[in-house]
């Protein structure tokens, strides 16, 4: 009876997967049901088939690798002596040999017309130091050294709206050009236009703070902003390198005189008074200098001393001015006015004048700036 047993499954579901092989001679044997083994071999299947998609990859992945290595040129040799081919251009090397001497032999040739061109300038010959410069454009018309010497030109001529379209024109395309940046601003302070001036000329500082012209050109402009700490500071840098400049002794003492520091610009004035380069503007600024600090006396005495060095006609013009009008009412000052032009010659005819209008802002019109020559400084200019 124990032969004749069935041995059935633990489960239900596993009775359709798996059924007993009866063996007279052997203990019982499960095999896998046909569900079974068409579900291995749709798992073998897969198995195969990703392994496959992987082979496929990997082989995709190194053959670009080696493609593009391949698409990038290496690196070509040193080509022998002798007209081949050069690398830029399709020039051969006896082509650009011609070429090299092509253009040096322009830079040459504009060198030494740049040299003639500032001979004449210095000869006082503008006329034709601008035809000269209108040849070399014609010839040149993209010359960025000749554009910028035709601005020296059109500045000399005081052709000023010229000057500014030739100096932008030349910054636009080369913005490091020192010479367009000082002639800038040389134009600009000619214009009266002190803001965009003082900007150009510290423009020129900021590369080279050695230019005494780019100096001079901020003080004026910082003088007639109102900006006089910074004029100051300008006007030493300037006394640094030109040590008794006149010119900058002239401007520190109106830069002190319009700050009211007006202990510095007596000390300055005063030292200036007694230098032959002394000008018209040291001694009314002086006076001026006198008059703010309540001393009539050293006004007079100021007074008497522009008439030796002067006239006495342009010390009676002084009081036309509106930063006069307070003399008016010291009588030692007047006292001596009227002795002045008792004193002058009859032929002269000279008589006190009418006072100017106070400006709205008369601070920044007291004192006389000195004489100044920005229109031409004699400057090479490189091609």
């Amino acid at each position: 009876m124990a032969d004749d047993r069935v041995f059935a499954a633990p489960a239900a579901d596993l009775a359709h997967d798996i059924y007993e092989q009866r063996d007279r001679t052997g203990p019982p044997v499960f095999r896998a049901s046909k569900r079974v083994r068409e579900r291995r071999r749709r798992t073998r299947r897969w198995v195969v088939l990703l392994a496959v998609a992987a082979v496929i990859y990997t082989v995709a992945g190194m053959a670009y690798v080696v493609l593009r290595h391949r698409a990038t040129p290496p690196p070509s040799p040193a080509p022998p002596a002798g007209d081949v081919e050069a690398p830029t251009m399709g020039m051969s090397d006896a082509g650009l040999v011609s070429t090299i001497e092509r253009l040096r032999e322009q830079s040459r040739r504009e060198g030494t017309d740049l040299q003639e061109f500032h001979r004449l300038l210095d000869r006082g010959l503008v006329s034709k130091a601008e035809a000269l410069a209108e040849r070399a454009l014609e010839a040149a018309p993209q010359s960025i050294a000749w554009r910028a010497a035709r601005a020296r030109v059109h500045l000399q001529m005081k052709q000023l709206r010229e000057a500014e379209e030739d100096c932008l024109a030349v910054l636009e395309a080369q913005p490091r050009n020192i010479e367009a940046r000082e002639t800038l601003a040389a134009v600009l302070l000619m214009q009266s236009r002190p803001r965009p001036a003082y900007a150009a000329a510290r423009w020129v500082l900021e590369d080279d703070s050695t230019r005494t012209t780019s100096l001079e050109i901020a003080a004026r402009a910082a003088l007639d902003g109102g900006l006089y700490p910074d004029a100051i500071a300008h006007l030493r840098r300037w006394l640094e390198l030109r040590p008794g400049q006149p010119a900058a002794r002239d401007l520190l003492g109106l830069a002190y005189l319009r700050s009211g520091d007006y202990g510095k610009a007596a000390f300055v004035l005063e030292d200036l008074a007694r230098d032959p380069a002394a000008t018209e503007a040291t001694f009314l600024n002086l006076a001026l200098v006198y008059a703010a600090l309540r001393q009539p006396g050293d006004v007079t005495r100021v007074f008497g001393e522009a008439a030796q060095r002067l006239s006495p006609k342009t010390v009676v013009q002084w009081f036309a001015r509106a930063d006069f009008a307070p003399l008016r009412d010291e009588p030692r000052v007047m006292a001596f006015l009227e002795q002045l032009l008792g004193a002058t010659s009859p032929a002269l005819a000279l008589r006190m004048p009418e006072p100017a209008a106070t400006p709205a802002r008369m601070e920044l019109t007291i004192g006389l700036s000195p004489p100044t020559d920005l229109i031409w400084t004699p400057r090479r200019i490189e091609p």
